[in-house]
């Protein structure tokens, strides 16, 4: 396994009435709570990254790309697609659910477009239905455009999520969130070879706490790890007055990352 790199410390700093400044201490339960946060955020992010890729997919499989993929592997056996070329919609019902590369899926989705995935000048919606990717339901709506193919195989795009309900264990959440994405080698019919680049920044409400979240370094996700989780990359979370960094690593496929707040820096599970 790589060695991670530390991110840098975020100094939290607390003005007296001596004009003296004094770190902000750090309890164990809002360490965790962070470790927390971040678990919730991967497994949504690695919900709708999961989501994109199954709609290009499922555009190929009902020719609103103008093509048909040769191998369609990453779509789940039990997903029933109904086309409607001429109102230029899409309907996929997963049913009660099954399993795909991505882990179990269910529940039902509703594409609208106005082009080809990828086509400049095409707007994509996709309306998910109590659709969930393993323990991760998701309700509401995503948009994909801004298309651009910058070089061979290589697609630009960006991601709005307005308002779009997730459940996780229990809790829901609600979240708005713009994403800018370079998908590369995503016309191949081999996952493996498939690198996505994300900038990202957005907020969460859930409960009584809302957070933010955003990179200040670009994620990146490898299609070799089938996992849709990022293995490098820095993104900032900012909870109660206080912001945690974590530093997804190196490159490998490992799930972990690095976790520093305030002075407190540790290795953390992902998911």
């Amino acid at each position: 396994m790589k060695r991670f790199s530390i991110a840098a410390i975020f100094a939290a700093t607390l003005l007296t009435s001596c004009n003296r400044t004094e770190e902000i201490k750090i309890e164990s339960d809002d360490f965790a709570q962070f470790q927390t946060l971040i678990q919730q955020n991967t497994r949504i992010q690695s919900a709708i990254q999961a989501l994109i890729q199954m709609t290009n997919d499922i555009m190929d499989k009902s020719k609103a790309n103008g093509r048909v993929s040769a191998e369609m592997g990453e779509l789940p056996t039990c997903a029933n697609i109904q086309p409607d070329l001429k109102n230029k919609t899409i309907s996929v019902d997963f049913s009660s659910g099954c399993n795909s590369p991505y882990g179990s899926i269910k529940g039902s989705i509703t594409v609208s477009y106005t082009g080809a995935f990828g086509q400049s000048g095409t707007s994509i919606n996709v309306r998910m239905n109590n659709f969930a990717v393993g323990d991760v339901a998701l309700n509401g709506t995503v948009g994909l455009n801004d298309f651009k193919k910058t070089g061979v195989n290589l697609l630009e795009y960006k991601v709005k999520v307005t308002d779009l309900t997730a459940s996780y264990q229990g809790s829901n959440f609600r979240t708005t969130m713009e994403m800018g994405q370079s998908w590369k080698n995503f016309q191949t019919t081999n996952t493996n070879d498939d690198e996505v680049i994300v900038s990202l920044k957005g907020g969460y409400f859930v409960s009584d706490l809302n957070y933010d979240v955003e990179t200040t370094t670009n994620l990146l996700i490898k299609g070799a790890c089938s996992t849709n989780v990022a293995v490098s990359g820095v993104m900032k979370i900012v909870a109660k007055g206080l912001m945690g960094v974590l530093d997804y690593g190196t490159g490998s496929c490992d799930m972990v990352g690095t976790l520093t707040v305030g002075s407190q820096s540790k290795t953390v599970e992902l998911r």
